[in-house]
């Protein structure tokens, strides 16, 4: 890959949205002082200062990361269409300059302000509008932000909300409705924002059962962002919760509880930590009972074949 694709122009077909989703429970919504992980009964927390103080909330514009990061090649996701669930749909990938990928990321950043007229917080009004600008083609940057720049590593700094130690810091930068498919993670995470706005639709460990996760996964079949609650009945009783990040924001997402991640502005840049999991952290969400056992059997495995 040495280039991304053009875009066709804005049609005029329907598209289904997140509009007759039941109401979501609010994430609560805390100051840093405040951050008391513990105490939250696992349960997921919008943090509104986490980043005040980083560097990349500043500096974080075009030029300067065409300047650090613009001649690195990065490893990028690409499909056909837009950028919907492309962590549970065929995808390629491939690797290109970031300038490159940068360059296609604000086009269709511009085509987007001529015509963005809701706010940073509607997520129907976003799968709309990427309908809209039928894309041909698609891709979404995410990566091991050390690896994408040491410099733009340097402009984060890593909340200590854990004792654990830390597992991933990574990268993700994307245009409007671009998504990663309804899944649950295994550790504890951090989602913090730099540029733009993110939507999260969440829903806790124990509505596995109303979500058709696909078996031996961390993912499910439905989608939030386009209920088909004909095909996915039982969806309609799964208790949903959400928030949109603005930069500055991050959102604590602990083990367990399901997640889609929706950019809801022209583009996003989203930093995301992940931390080792505590032992009995995991037991507590029983979605994740089938993959510790996997785990647990591989890791016996291999010592046994030492």
């Amino acid at each position: 890959m040495t280039s991304t694709s053009r875009y066709t122009s804005m049609s005029t077909t329907a598209h289904t949205t997140a509009s007759d989703l039941p109401a979501a429970v609010a994430v609560p919504r805390h100051h840093a002082a405040d951050l008391r992980v513990r105490a939250w009964h696992s349960e997921p927390r919008v943090i509104v200062d986490a980043g005040a103080r980083w560097p990349a909330l500043r500096r974080w514009t075009p030029d300067y990361l065409t300047r650090v990061a613009g001649d690195r090649d990065v490893r990028v996701r690409e499909a056909t269409g837009p950028p919907t669930n492309l962590f549970q749909r065929p995808c390629d990938s491939g690797w290109i300059a970031f300038a490159d990928y940068l360059n296609w990321v604000l086009d269709i950043d511009t085509e987007v302000a001529g015509r963005y007229l809701g706010d940073h917080t509607d997520l129907a009004h976003a799968i709309r509008l990427i309908g809209d600008l039928e894309l041909t083609t698609s891709y979404y940057l995410n990566g091991q932000l050390a690896a994408v720049s040491p410099q733009l590593a340097d402009d984060v700094r890593i909340p200590d909300w854990l004792a654990t130690p830390i597992r991933s810091v990574n990268l993700w930068c994307g245009v409007i409705g671009t998504s990663c498919g309804l899944h649950c993670d295994l550790v504890p995470n951090c989602n913090a924002q730099v540029v733009g706005h993110k939507h999260f639709s969440l829903y806790p460990p124990d509505q596995t059962r109303l979500l058709y996760r696909i078996g031996g996964r961390t993912h499910c079949r439905f989608d939030p962002s386009a209920p088909d609650f004909a095909a996915f009945p039982r969806a309609r009783r799964a208790t949903r919760w959400e928030c949109t990040l603005a930069p500055g924001e991050a959102l604590y997402i602990p083990p367990g509880w399901y997640h889609q991640v929706t950019v809801v502005s022209g583009w996003s840049v989203n930093v995301n930590v992940f931390w080792e999991r505590s032992w009995p952290h995991g037991l507590l969400a029983p979605a994740l009972w089938p993959h510790l056992l996997r785990l647990a059997t591989a890791q016996a495995r291999q010592r046994l074949s030492r």
